[in-house]
This record gives C-alpha cells, sequence and structure tokens, in this order.
C-alpha cells in the first residue's frame, strides 16, 4: 500500500505531506475470510502519539479499505501515550493482540 492510502494516518511534520512512512511493524493475519493489516499511526507532528491503524482486503492484494483507528477499551490517544505494533492472533472467534506499550499514568 502507498503511504497516500486513503485514512493512513500521519502527522508527523517531515511526512504529513508524503504521507505514512509506516515505521513501525507492521502485521497481518487472515481472518473471517478477510486479511487484515495492523500498522504504526503516528498522530503528533512533533513526536508521541503512537497508536495503531488498520485496514482490510478481501483478497490481500487489492480492494483495500480505508485505514480507521484501532479502538481499545479504557484508553486515550494521547501525546504520552504509545503503542509501538499490534502483534495480532486468532482465538476461536476472535482476534487477540499483544503489543509493547508506554502509557502516561506509568503502566506498560
Amino acid at each position: 500500500l502507498p503511504g497516500v492510502h486513503q485514512g493512513c494516518l500521519e502527522s508527523r511534520e517531515l511526512w504529513r505531506a508524503q504521507g505514512c512512512e509506516f515505521d513501525g511493524r507492521l502485521w497481518v493475519v487472515r481472518f473471517k475470510r478477510r486479511f487484515f493489516l495492523y500498522a504504526r499511526a503516528n498522530l503528533n507532528e512533533t513526536g508521541g502519539a503512537r497508536h495503531v491503524q488498520v485496514t482490510s482486503s478481501a483478497n490481500g492484494i487489492d480492494g483495500w479499505t480505508p485505514f480507521t483507528p484501532v479502538v481499545l477499551a479504557n484508553y486515550s490517544v494521547r501525546w504520552d501515550n504509545n503503542i509501538y505494533f499490534f502483534s495480532v492472533h486468532k482465538h476461536s472467534a476472535y482476534l487477540v493482540s499483544l503489543f509493547p506499550a508506554v502509557l502516561h499514568d506509568g503502566r506498560s
């Protein structure tokens, strides 16, 4: 996917005009007949606020949906919250993720 793919979130000043740098680990998982691609979203123009965004495709080659930010319960996107990548796996009828994070309240 090009860095200018629809919905791709890149707020850093040096990259904003060029599109997403995809500077973190990408993760792809097939689930319920779709391929899901997880990528870093940089949401603060001067750094920090690293988050995760997702797109999906039926065949994993083309027809990718616009990126959307991942929503997590009890989590706020802030400049001092950082999720570095999403390691996503199928578990029964669900997708689960383990991910390295640094949170503003000291939880990691």
